[in-house]
């Protein structure tokens, strides 16, 4: 997946593969290309996804960022296979 530098309203959807219906709380968990992390608070997009919408300031480094879903329910607490997002430099003015 490739998004824009400073884009708002994007929306992430990562996929769980597996029903997350019973979740209390859905998070995306992430890693800056600069290593820095931090998490954003997801909502239960299907049976089996999350999504979290992009606003002002959250997009703020080029390169590529790692995403990875954070499920808990009354039962159990697991991250989801990690995968990247790659932040692109869009063509302002050109």
């Amino acid at each position: 997946m490739s998004i824009y530098l400073g884009d708002v309203g994007t929306e992430i959807i990562i996929d769980c593969g597996a029903p997350i219906s019973a979740a209390t709380k859905c998070e995306i968990k992430f890693s800056r290309p600069s290593g820095t992390t931090g998490t954003w608070t997801a909502t239960l997009k299907t049976a089996t996804s999350i999504s979290y919408v992009t606003q002002a300031d959250d997009i703020d480094e080029l390169g590529l960022w790692w995403v990875q879903a954070y499920i808990e329910t009354p039962a159990w607490k697991l991250y989801g296979k990690a995968t990247t997002i790659e932040v692109l430099s869009p063509l302002q003015g050109r």
